[in-house]
């Protein structure tokens, strides 16, 4: 097919460098300028309506500038949290791996210090913190006493009185369980 005489050939567009749609527009550096003084305001106690009227903007960009802040604010403090556990989990693998070979031997202490590094484990890992719903139907436990759903056990947490009771009140549950499978 022949060309036009009179059109120029356009050049082949250069491949840009991706950008981040956020700092691509031009006016992030004012938003965040601006994001900075409602917090700064906020944490000196002024209402969304004063604090609008300072920046001069209306009180729903203000409220929208106040709840991204406190959004960026709270993954900060999530990712170094995050940080922090993995930290204290990481210490806590190289005790409980010194203790396990106290512990394969038979010593006492070392087994206690095992079991001890363990839990504090599950504790940070939140292992130990109680379900709020079932999982499988959503209602919440203590509701009606419908307990764990189907194909769900789960051991009572540790009684602060013995091991015996302890040891009962798992039995209760497995033939509770058990009950509940032959009823399927």
């Amino acid at each position: 097919m022949a060309k036009k005489q009179g059109t120029p050939e356009k050049p082949a567009a250069k491949p840009r460098a991706k950008r981040s749609r956020r700092t691509a527009q031009p006016r992030y550096a004012a938003a965040a300028k601006i994001r900075a003084q409602v917090l700064e305001l906020r944490t000196l106690g002024l209402t969304i309506a004063q604090i609008a009227e300072r920046v001069g903007r209306a009180p729903s960009v203000v409220h929208t500038h106040l709840k991204h802040a406190l959004e960026e604010m709270d993954a900060e403090q999530r990712e170094q949290s995050d940080r922090m556990r993995a930290l204290a989990f990481g210490r806590l693998e190289k005790v409980l791996a010194r203790a396990m070979l106290g512990a394969i031997k038979g010593d006492v202490k070392c087994m206690r210090e095992v079991q001890r590094c363990i839990l504090a484990q599950a504790r940070l890992m939140g292992w130990m913190i109680p379900a709020a719903r079932n999982p499988e139907t959503g209602v919440p436990l203590g509701d009606g006493d419908t307990g764990a759903g189907p194909g769900r056990w789960t051991l009572p947490g540790r009684p602060d009185v013995d091991l015996v009771k302890w040891q009962e009140q798992a039995e209760a549950v497995w033939e509770a369980q058990q009950q509940r499978n032959a009823a399927d």
